[in-house]
């Protein structure tokens, strides 16, 4: 059983995919950290999973993005694609709701990346930690599986 209030700052994978940072999603406003700090995954999956234990907060009307706050506060943004609020919800179906508590590798959408695709959509996963900089440490690019461990921001602090 899922305990919500014993979770601590680790960051998962949100889908099956490259993992790179931040800084090379090809959207300046993610690319800049102007939303706050965060990392990405080249999806190669349609399956998108909880990056955090925490609550659903928002789910866009065009369902390409979802919010989630965990216990300590920090308000999360997955934004699935670039510029993909111009589908209007094609190719996106959302399996969770506002309200709800959720666990790192919970299903919460599906990304149909082939419509992104053919709308000339990028198709990055970007996991962003809201108004929070500079607290992701340098990531390895690589290949991950869905909620693999990205991240513990608990250790990089107690390190700092």
């Amino acid at each position: 059983m899922f305990n919500f209030l014993n979770q601590s700052n680790k960051l998962y994978a949100p889908v099956d995919g490259q993992l790179m940072p931040i800084s090379k999603v090809p959207d300046k406003m993610f690319a800049s950290k102007a939303m706050g700090d965060g990392f990405a995954v080249q999806p190669h999956d349609s399956k998108i999973v909880s990056p955090v234990d925490g609550k659903i907060t928002m789910i866009a009307g065009t369902k390409h993005a979802l919010g989630l706050k965990a216990k300590d506060g920090t308000e999360y943004l997955i934004h699935m694609g670039i510029d993909t609020v111009a589908l209007n919800g094609a190719g996106f179906d959302i399996l969770t709701a506002v309200g709800k508590k959720v666990h790192h590798g919970q299903p919460l959408a599906t990304f149909n990346l082939t419509t992104a695709q053919a709308a000339g959509k990028a198709t990055a996963v970007v996991v962003v930690l809201l108004q929070k900089e500079d607290v992701i440490p340098t990531l390895t690019e690589k290949s991950v599986h869905a909620d693999d461990l990205v991240a513990d921001l608990d250790a990089e602090s107690q390190a700092g």
